[in-house]
């Protein structure tokens, strides 16, 4: 029997790789010289020395999968300047729902089903991977909940029932209930933040450009910005003391306990959705947290010529620094920060070929220089990776998607293809990207690591979307 000698094999190269370390790629602009995505991945040489060992053998395949999937996320011992240091999950921790339900995996464990009601909707999980929160959705009373359940599945609590929702100001005023909009962690704490909005009779709904944290261990409640002055959007800076607010026509900063707050740093005129709702654009922190960098779109994004205006904007509210006024799309209703790298040295976006359905793919410097033609295609962005060097889109395709990573300097690498479509991709390190693939009722919960392959987390079903979170985040 070939498995006990496989799994030696195994944990044999799991040592020498682990004592080795990753190499730490540099983040560089466009003007530098390229590395292949395979290379410099502790992740990419794991996997593939066990598929060489593993041949044929499915166990020894499926214990690969997993084990690389857990290895390159142990923390540093000592956390660099601009991480505030805490209890990080030593390995990639992910909370997901299906079919309604809460479900974890932790490491290379396999799926741990938490909670059993079939109404959650959306999840968020704590930096330590202990708690997960949950917005469960009662459909035969219309009535939304927030629970909270340990990594463990016990403990499973009502942190806010409907009532306490909508006890919280503004007055409903006409509205039927207020809803979770937003909710994320706080760094390095067992503290959620939310935001809601309000939810009429028919169509149409309030965003209420609050801030509330709740401790989900006491349930004690802060409202840390009050309705009409944190933006419907808020982004955490990668120091964890600074909230970027992003209103529909300006950007604010506050501290991450909603003192210092500076309420107008940059105005803009408002984008037209042809909607009932207005936008709020995503902004991209620098690593150093004093400033974010800003693609605002021209008022009128559907409009033959539509353009974008490059930002760099100062925490402390000082003067913004307009970098380029570039023609193209930068209008991504659906998305997170996609066209900013990580380091704000360069930036993506889409530009109209003249053939239906066919986009072009660009890269430029942050200043709007270096413009590179690099894809076109019928093709959907997610975005960076946190090293700033490669980024992720999916093209579609006669029969199907494929998802596929850009770096100059070579062409395109295709890493998967699915006769459905990818949701929620994101980058988990440098190497490695979370997704769903396929379509309702029927989707994977897939781990694509460069230079080795996809690997089938979980298997999902249900008619509703599913969703996830996931920590040690990049």
């Amino acid at each position: 029997m070939r498995t006990k000698p496989i799994l030696m094999a195994i944990m044999a190269l799991i040592v020498v790789a682990l004592a080795c370390g990753p190499a730490t790629p540099t983040a560089s602009p466009v003007t530098s010289s390229p590395t292949s995505p395979a290379e410099d991945s502790v992740a990419t040489q794991v996997a593939a020395t066990l598929t060489a060992i593993a041949g044929g053998d499915a166990l020894a395949t499926q214990v690969a999968a997993t084990l690389t999937a857990a290895a390159p996320d142990v923390p540093s011992a000592t956390p660099s300047p601009t991480e505030p240091p805490c209890d990080i999950a030593p390995v990639l921790t992910i909370a997901y729902t299906d079919n309604g339900n809460v479900w974890l995996i932790e490491g290379s464990n396999p799926p741990l089903q938490l909670t059993s009601g079939g109404d959650a909707s959306s999840v968020a999980i704590s930096d330590d991977g202990q708690k997960v929160v949950f917005a469960a959705w009662d459909t035969p009373t219309d009535s939304r909940e927030l629970r909270v359940v340990n990594s463990d599945g016990s403990g499973e609590t009502i942190l806010m029932s409907q009532a306490d929702l909508d006890a919280l100001p503004p007055p409903l005023d006409g509205a039927l209930h207020h809803d979770f909009h937003h909710m994320q962690f706080k760094p390095c704490s067992q503290d959620l933040f939310f935001s809601t909005l309000s939810v009429f009779e028919g169509p149409g709904l309030v965003t209420q450009n609050n801030l509330i944290e709740i401790d989900v261990s006491s349930g004690i409640l802060t409202t840390i910005l009050a309705p009409g002055t944190s933006g419907t959007g808020f982004f955490i800076s990668p120091d964890g003391s600074k909230l970027a607010l992003s209103f529909p026509e300006r950007i604010g900063f506050a501290n991450i306990d909603g003192s210092g707050l500076v309420p107008s740093a940059h105005t803009f005129t408002p984008v037209i959705t042809s909607s009932q709702f207005m936008w709020n654009p995503p902004v991209r922190w620098s690593p150093d947290s004093t400033a974010v960098g800003l693609a605002m779109p021209s008022q009128d994004p559907f409009a033959p010529g539509a353009y974008g205006d490059i930002w760099l904007i100062q925490a402390d509210g000082s003067a913004a620094t307009h970098m380029a006024t570039i023609v193209a799309e930068f209008y991504q209703v659906q998305y997170e920060e996609i066209t900013i790298s990580p380091n704000l040295g360069t930036l993506a976006y889409l530009r109209d070929s003249g053939t239906p359905n066919l986009l072009e793919l660009f890269f430029s410097n942050f200043d709007g220089s270096g413009e590179t033609l690099y894809d076109t295609a019928d093709l959907r962005p997610h975005g960076w990776s946190p090293d700033s060097i490669n980024y992720a889109y999916n093209v579609t395709i006669s029969g199907g998607t494929e998802l596929r990573v850009a770096r100059l300097g070579y062409a395109p690498l295709t890493l998967n293809t699915n006769s459905g479509t990818y949701r929620d991709v994101h980058w988990v390190d440098d190497t490695r990207m979370l997704h769903f693939s396929g379509s309702i009722p029927s989707w994977d919960l897939d781990l694509t690591v460069l230079g080795s392959g996809t690997f089938t987390l979980a298997t999902i079903s249900g008619g509703t979307l599913p969703a996830y979170d996931f920590t040690p985040k990049p």
